[in-house]
C-alpha cells in the first residue's frame, strides 16, 4: 500500500525545532490524521486513522465541481454555495432596473440633457418599485431552490440524523439497561441508544471494556444526563413518530411569522413523565461540550438572546434610514485607510462575536448562525458609521471590500501561523496536540456568510449613490466564491457538518433587503406615494410566511428510503463522536473494519485461487484439445505423405514399363 506523502505546504519541523521531544508521538500518524480531515469524499476501502476514526483514503475533486456535489460536508456548504449565487443575481436585478438609469442620468447630467428634477424622481420611484417587486418574487424563488436543494443532498446522503431524534428529560433512577428495554418497549422500531453524559472521563482504547460496560459505569456514578439520540429502524418511522409528537402550534406560527429562534419542541409521554423530543442534529454538528449547558439553559436567557439580536436588527435600520451622504464633513480622513475598514471587519470583528455570544447551543450549526447574525450586525453599523467621515464617493471602501477578501482567503493566513508554529516552535509531546496542529486550516463558514451578507447591506445602502458600486460588489463576490471554493477544496479542513439551519438565517437577513432599500428611499424622497407604497410592501414580504408558502405552491416530492439503519453506511455515528464514548467505540470500529478487511482479503485470496484453479482446468481442456488437433493433423500429414509416395512409385514404375516396351 502506497504511503501519504505529507502536503508541501506544511513543512517538516526544521532543525531548530525540539525533535527530541517527539519520542512518545508520531508524525506519520499526524500526517495520516491530517488526510484523514481534509476536504474530500472518503472511499469505502482504504485505511482508517485510529485517532478519529476517518478513512485516510479520499476522492479529491476539481475547482468545477457542482455545488450539489458537496452535500457529504452538510447540506450547508451545498446552500452556502448556492447562496452566493443568488446574492450576485440580486445585485445584478437592482442594477439592471435602478442602476442603469443612474448612471444614464448621471451622463445626461454632464451633458446638461437631464430632465427636470420632479420628473426624474417620478421615474426613479417607479423604477425603484418595479426592482423591489423583481426582488421579492426572486427571494419566494431563491427559498424555494434553497429548500430543493436541501432535499437533494439529504436523499443522495444517508446520515443518522435521518433516523435519530433526540429525548430530554428522561428518569434517571433507572438503569441503562431497564431504560434502553422500556425505550424500545415504549416506542416502535428503536434499534439503537446513545445515552448523554454530564461528564467526560477519557478512557484508554487498549482497556478490555464494553461499550455496554462502559456505559454501565457512568450510569453507576450519576453521570447521566437525562437525555439520549434514539435511531429508529426506518427514516419513515422517525417521521411518524414526530409527526405524532405534540406541538406547540401557536409558537410554531408566530416563530414563521417573526422569524424568530423559539424553541419548538414536540412531547411524548414516557412512563407518566412528559418528553422533550425533537430532531437529532448530525454526529459531527453536535456541540458535546455544549449540549447539557444548553438542555439546562433557562428560557430567560433564550428570550434575551432574541431580545438582542433585535435591538441590533432595530439598530441597523435606523441607522439606514438616517444614512444621508455629506460632502462637507466636519471630521475626515483620506479614502487610503479605508483598506483599515476591511481588515477590522475581516479579522477583528469575528474574535469579538465570539466571546459575547453567551448563550449556549446544541449544534454547531446553531452557533455559527448566531455569531454570523451578530457579526453581519456588527459589520454594517461600524462602516455605515464610519463612512460618514470618508473623504469622496466611497468608491475606494467598495474596491478594498471587493478584492481584499478574496486575497486574504488565498493567504491562508490561519495555514501560515501553523506552519509558522511547526517549522519555529517546539512540537507537542501528546499525540492528540500534535495531531491537531499538523492539521489544515478549519473552514470559516461564519465569517464568509458574514461577509456574503455584509456586503449586500451596505450595496443597498450606498450603491444608489453610485452604479460602480454595485458593479464592484458583483465582481468581488464572484471573486469571493472562486477563491473560497479553491481553498475549501484544496486547503481545508471541515469538522462539523453544518445544517440547512444557517442558510436559513442567512435568507432571514437577505430577506431585510426590501425593508433596507424602501427605508432608505421612503426617507429620502419627500414620503411620496411610491415610496410609501413600497415601503409597506417591503414589510408584508417580511411578515408573511414564506415557508408555509412555498410548501403550498412547491411541493417537493420525497422518495422513500427503504435501507434500515443497522444495513446503513455512515461516515461518522454517535458513539465515536460522543465524548464520553468516543475513544472505546472509534477503537471498536476500527477493529471492526481491520476485521471486514481481512475477511475480504480472504474471500479475495479464495476467489483468486478458485479463479486460478478454473483458469488452469480450462488451459488443461484447452491444452488436451490442441494435442488431439495436433495428432490428427500428424495423421493427416501422414496420409498425405503415403498417397505422394504411392503415387511416385506408380509413376515410375509406368516410366520403367514404358521404357522396356519402347526398347522392345
Amino acid at each position: 500500500m502506497n504511503e501519504i506523502q505529507p502536503d508541501v505546504s506544511v513543512p517538516h519541523p526544521s532543525c531548530s525545532a525540539d525533535i527530541s521531544s517527539l519520542h512518545q508521538v508520531s508524525l506519520e500518524q499526524a500526517f495520516e490524521h491530517r488526510q484523514a480531515n481534509k476536504v474530500g469524499r472518503p472511499k469505502s476501502q482504504g485505511r482508517i486513522c485510529h485517532c478519529c476514526g476517518l478513512r485516510i483514503e479520499r476522492e479529491n475533486f476539481n475547482l468545477g465541481i457542482a455545488s450539489d456535489q458537496l452535500g457529504f460536508l452538510g447540506s450547508g456548504y451545498p446552500l452556502y454555495f448556492d447562496f452566493i449565487k443568488s446574492c450576485l443575481t440580486i445585485i445584478a436585478i437592482q442594477y439592471i432596473t435602478v442602476g442603469n438609469f443612474q448612471l444614464i442620468t448621471h451622463i445626461q447630467t454632464l451633458f446638461e440633457l437631464s430632465e427636470t428634477e420632479e420628473r426624474l424622481q417620478e421615474k426613479q420611484d417607479v423604477l425603484c418599485l418595479t426592482a423591489l417587486y423583481f426582488t421579492m418574487i426572486y427571494l419566494i424563488y431563491f427559498r424555494h431552490n434553497q429548500i430543493k436543494l436541501d432535499s437533494f443532498c439529504d436523499l443522495k446522503q444517508t446520515t443518522p440524523g435521518d433516523y435519530t431524534v433526540l429525548f430530554q428529560g428522561l428518569p434517571l433512577d433507572l438503569s441503562r439497561e431497564e431504560l434502553e428495554f422500556k425505550i424500545k418497549e415504549e416506542f416502535e422500531n428503536v434499534v439503537k441508544v446513545c445515552f448523554i453524559f454530564k461528564q467526560i472521563i477519557k478512557q484508554k482504547k487498549n482497556q478490555r471494556i464494553f461499550l455496554d460496560q462502559l456505559q454501565d459505569t457512568y450510569f453507576e456514578q450519576n453521570y447521566f444526563s437525562g437525555s439520549a439520540l434514539v435511531s429508529f429502524k426506518y427514516k419513515q418511522d422517525k417521521l411518524k413518530f414526530l409527526k405524532r409528537a405534540k406541538q406547540d402550534k401557536f409558537k410554531y406560527y408566530f416563530k414563521q411569522l417573526l422569524h424568530l429562534d423559539l424553541n419548538n419542541d414536540g412531547y411524548v409521554n414516557f412512563q407518566g413523565i412528559r418528553l422533550a423530543v425533537r430532531q437529532a442534529p448530525e454526529p459531527t454538528d453536535i456541540n458535546w461540550k455544549s449540549l447539557n449547558e444548553w438542555i439546562e439553559l433557562s428560557q430567560f436567557k433564550r428570550i434575551l438572546e432574541i431580545f438582542i439580536n433585535f435591538i441590533l436588527l432595530i439598530f441597523l435600520l435606523v441607522a439606514t434610514c438616517t444614512t444621508e451622504y455629506k460632502k462637507n464633513k466636519m471630521i475626515s480622513f483620506k479614502s487610503c485607510f479605508t483598506p483599515l475598514i476591511t481588515i477590522i471587519c475581516y479579522y477583528f470583528f469575528p474574535e469579538i462575536t465570539k466571546r459575547i455570544t453567551f448563550r449556549k447551543y446544541i449544534s454547531w450549526t446553531e452557533t455559527q448562525k448566531s455569531q454570523s447574525f451578530k457579526l453581519t450586525i456588527f459589520m454594517s453599523l461600524f462602516t455605515i458609521y464610519v463612512a460618514k467621515f470618508i473623504d469622496g464617493e466611497l468608491f475606494w471602501l467598495f474596491a478594498c471590500n471587493s478584492f481584499l477578501p478574496p486575497i486574504f482567503i488565498l493567504l491562508k493566513i490561519q495555514q501560515q501561523i501553523k506552519n509558522y508554529k511547526i517549522k519555529y516552535q517546539t512540537q507537542p509531546i501528546n499525540q492528540d496536540e500534535l495531531n491537531k496542529l499538523y492539521e489544515l486550516q478549519q473552514h470559516n463558514l461564519t465569517r464568509n456568510h458574514a461577509y456574503i451578507n455584509y456586503t449586500m447591506i451596505i450595496t443597498n445602502i450606498y450603491g444608489n449613490l453610485m452604479p460602480i458600486n454595485s458593479i464592484l460588489s458583483f465582481i468581488g463576490l464572484g471573486l469571493y466564491y472562486w477563491a473560497d471554493k479553491y481553498v475549501l477544496l484544496n486547503h481545508s479542513t471541515v469538522k462539523y457538518q453544518p445544517s440547512s439551519n444557517l442558510s436559513l438565517e442567512m435568507f432571514t437577513l437577505i430577506s431585510y433587503t426590501p425593508i433596507i432599500i424602501s427605508c432608505q428611499h421612503f426617507m429620502n424622497s419627500n414620503e411620496n406615494t411610491i415610496s410609501l407604497i413600497q415601503l409597506i410592501s417591503a414589510f408584508i414580504f417580511y411578515l408573511i410566511p414564506k415557508d408555509l408558502i412555498i410548501n403550498k405552491i412547491w411541493k417537493t416530492k420525497r422518495i422513500k428510503e427503504f435501507s434500515p439503519y443497522d444495513e446503513s453506511q455512515f461516515n461518522s455515528c454517535y458513539d465515536r463522536t460522543n465524548p464520553a464514548l468516543q475513544d472505546k467505540a472509534i477503537h471498536n470500529w476500527v477493529n471492526q473494519q481491520k476485521k471486514a478487511h481481512s475477511k475480504q482479503r480472504r474471500l479475495i485470496y479464495l476467489l483468486d485461487e478458485e479463479q486460478k484453479a478454473k483458469h488452469k482446468r480450462t488451459l488443461e481442456k484447452q491444452l488436451t484439445k490442441i494435442q488431439k488437433q495436433i495428432g490428427q493433423l500428424e495423421a493427416q500429414l501422414e496420409q498425405k505423405q503415403t498417397a505422394k509416395l504411392i503415387t511416385q512409385s506408380d509413376q515410375v514404375s509406368q516410366s520403367i514399363n514404358q521404357d522396356i516396351s519402347e526398347d522392345s
